[in-house]
């Protein structure tokens, strides 16, 4: 990861004519975040699918699966972050009082990548040709998301970041890490996403839990 991030902070920073002493720490937490996101919707996708066997013979939550896969990764995120904060200490100025938006900014994040796994969970069991199609959905989102390239590269065209979902969820974390507050929209954004993702997200769970050892 460490190496990914050098080569591809010098090389984009380049690129983009960016100043690396900003766009390196940018361009780290964005990957970092980016990297636990992509992955928890992926496996969270196909994670009943993986356990099928403890869930035809085990009477157990399937949360709990759920939360395993989420485990997991926030392990994976924590080693990660440990290379960002190496970077902001190479690269960065000292941390500011913004840094603690990143509390509530985590937790809206979570919120939000939990419901999007309620429901590609019990999509994916139901129609299995759904895993492959989400990692591939997910590709080109992360080139059109701000994660290698700023916002403010868009110009005029900024709005098409400020529609992104994606875009708002990695800048609820990376914007405090980096001194920044998160913008008004972008609270905004999320806060909204998660309520009406919960409402929608958990009927469909609780409807269809009891069809998963069937589907499996």
């Amino acid at each position: 990861m460490a190496i990914l991030v050098l080569t591809l902070g010098v090389l984009y920073g380049m690129l983009f004519k960016q100043e690396l002493n900003n766009y390196i720490p940018y361009l780290t937490a964005g990957i970092i975040l980016w990297n636990f996101l992509s992955n928890v919707i992926t496996e969270g996708a196909s994670v009943f699918i993986e356990h099928t066997g403890y869930i035809k013979q085990i009477n157990l939550n399937e949360l709990t699966y759920i939360f395993k896969i989420f485990w997991r990764n926030i392990i994976l995120l924590i080693h990660n972050l440990v290379i960002l904060v190496i970077v902001l200490i190479i690269f960065h100025d000292s941390i500011s009082i913004n840094i603690l938006y990143v509390i509530p900014g985590t937790f809206v994040f979570l919120i939000n990548i939990f419901w999007i796994v309620l429901i590609l969970s019990i999509l994916s069991a139901r129609f299995r040709d759904m895993p492959p199609l989400i990692s591939s959905i997910l590709l080109p989102i992360f080139y059109f998301t701000p994660v290698i390239w700023n916002k403010d590269q868009l110009n005029e065209r900024a709005i098409l970041s400020d529609i992104n979902p994606f875009y708002h969820l990695i800048d609820l974390i990376r914007s405090p890490l980096l001194n920044h507050a998160p913008e008004p929209l972008t609270w905004k954004f999320t806060i909204i996403m998660a309520c009406i993702g919960l409402l929608i997200s958990i009927p469909i769970f609780q409807n269809n839990r009891k069809n998963l050892p069937y589907w499996l």
